[in-house]
């Protein structure tokens, strides 16, 4: 067991039995803990806005000395190993513990990555979306599956909408884009080349690059609108979990957007889709 599982799990542990304000400690912590070793105890009082005393008593809470011991044993705890995938998760763990940290991950990165979203972006997204004369998605990868589930969403508008998750194909339909298309592309850390010379290319041609990506990263400075994933599980390492669910997400939220701006005409054409899928259904459960 790493000390970052111990530590993290006692803060979740004892985060019920909190006062207010240090529930708000516990939270920032649990949300970016890698941030929080290069803060001084001010600084750390000052980002939450709590009282000095308040980051103390915190730490006597979870077990720890004071601050300085605070900082020390969560610097220890980032390191390679288990946290990557999911923090909790122990080589004895049973089923019944590995389900519950999985989905214990999955709510609590979610409800991480929703405060950190810039809303702003998501609306101007939706607003290109809903407007594109097409719409081109690119996924490499392990986002592949993130790109499919987005084609099946945005297939039921009116807009045409294609998938491209070979490199070479990609570059070649960027190519063929042009002013009022969209290219919406999905990379977990933003980095990889094949993907950046694919936005580059899509930017030249005219049209307009809607992104969910990592802040900061290559293909974010290269988009027109990002929609920010900043999550703490390393993508380099392991393969993706909860960053993939926070992607997918992002995608049912803007697929909504776009059908609350298309009004009674999306649901009407998601009537007609929903009806002609019926014959796959035995007739017992066509009514579901």
């Amino acid at each position: 067991m790493t000390a970052r599982v111990n530590l993290l799990r006692r803060i979740d542990e004892v985060r019920p039995q909190l006062r207010k304000s240090e529930k708000k400690v516990a939270d920032l912590i649990l949300a970016a803990p890698s941030p929080v070793i290069h803060m001084s105890i001010a600084s750390l009082s000052a980002e939450v806005d709590v009282s000095e005393p308040t980051i103390l008593r915190f730490c006597r809470a979870i077990g720890c000395d004071g601050f300085p011991d605070f900082k020390l044993k969560l610097a220890q705890s980032l390191v390679s190993g288990t946290p990557y995938v999911h923090a909790d998760i122990e080589a004895g763990d049973d089923m019944l513990g590995i389900t519950s940290k999985v989905f214990n991950a999955a709510i609590n990165t979610l409800g991480s990555v929703r405060e950190r979203i810039n809303f702003a972006a998501m609306e101007e997204a939706v607003v290109l979306l809903n407007s594109a004369n097409r719409i081109d998605v690119f996924a490499l990868g392990l986002t592949s599956a993130v790109g499919l589930d987005a084609q099946q969403k945005f297939l039921r508008f009116d807009i045409p909408v294609v998938l491209h998750m070979d490199s070479s194909l990609q570059t070649m339909a960027a190519a063929t884009l042009k002013s009022g298309d969209v290219a919406l592309m999905f990379s977990y850390h933003g980095q990889q080349k094949e993907l950046l010379r694919t936005a580059e290319v899509a930017k030249a041609s005219g049209a307009r690059i809607v992104c969910v990506t990592r802040t900061g990263s290559r293909l974010a400075r290269i988009a027109h609108v990002v929609v920010n994933i900043d999550t703490e599980e390393d993508t380099f390492i392991y393969a993706p979990m909860t960053t993939r669910i926070a992607h997918m997400a992002i995608v049912d939220a803007l697929a909504t957007g776009v059908a609350l701006q298309r009004g009674p005409a999306a649901v009407e054409r998601f009537k007609k889709i929903k009806a002609t899928l019926r014959h796959e259904q035995w007739p017992e459960e066509a009514a579901d």
